[in-house]
């Protein structure tokens, strides 16, 4: 939602969530699905990639590696993704560009699509698709591991919990009504989410589970 287009002194905060935002929008950033898990393309919940980059990364040093920049993805997303694909001479642009054919892969079992198998390259190249890339997260660690070797702790899940947590707080402050559930409304549990899941779908969401935190949620500040 473009900001150009609210008009007032004090216009209404549209309750707009979405996965990525600019500075000319109001629409309000919010964790994108992928850190619990992309059953449909394999790629699994933030802590278990985590561990995945960092051991590809850690597999061979710096000078092993190759020094060219590397991309893999759907280039149908985006036109910078399929102008992307016409700098695919590693001898001229010192480039790798790969299209990802997610449904050969799932065919295949996803033995070319795991991440921790992407960090043989130097460089990681990032291209935005419709939106932000949900391989932004993944892309920040596996360029250089050693960047993150002392930010580790903040990019964990705890720290999304906690992001997550101050923005409701936050907005609630916003809003001059209380919300009340209507009378047909139905308690949401584990076991009812559970069910409407397949089999594959069940291993991703249970391995994510997570439980109540024992800790005070990190302060964060205002915009």
């Amino acid at each position: 939602m473009a900001a150009a287009g609210i008009r007032g002194a004090l216009p209404p905060a549209p309750p707009l969530f979405r996965y990525c935002t600019t500075k000319e929008h109001l629409d309000i950033p919010f964790p994108d699905w992928s850190f619990w898990g992309w059953p449909e393309i394999n790629i699994k919940s933030w802590e278990e990639e985590f561990k995945s980059i960092k051991l590809g990364s850690q597999s061979m040093t710096w000078k092993q590696k190759e020094a060219t920049a590397y991309w893999k993805g759907n280039p149908y997303t985006a036109p910078i993704r399929g102008t992307l694909l016409t700098c695919n001479d590693t001898k001229m642009w010192g480039a790798q560009i790969m299209r990802q054919d997610w449904g050969e892969e799932a065919r295949a079992g996803f033995k070319k699509s795991e991440l921790g198998n992407q960090c043989d390259h130097r460089y990681k190249i990032y291209a935005e698709g419709f939106a932000c890339s949900v391989k932004a997260c993944t892309i920040s660690i596996s360029f250089r591991f050693c960047f993150v070797k002392h930010r580790r702790s903040k990019l964990d899940m705890d720290r999304v919990y906690d992001y997550m947590y101050h923005l409701i707080v936050e907005y609630s402050k916003l809003q001059d009504f209380k919300p009340a559930p209507p009378p047909n409304a139905q308690e949401v549990c584990m076991e009812s989410v559970l069910c409407l899941a397949d089999d594959k779908q069940k291993q991703f969401l249970e391995r994510s589970y997570a439980s109540p935190a024992t800790y005070v949620p990190c302060a964060l500040s205002l915009p």
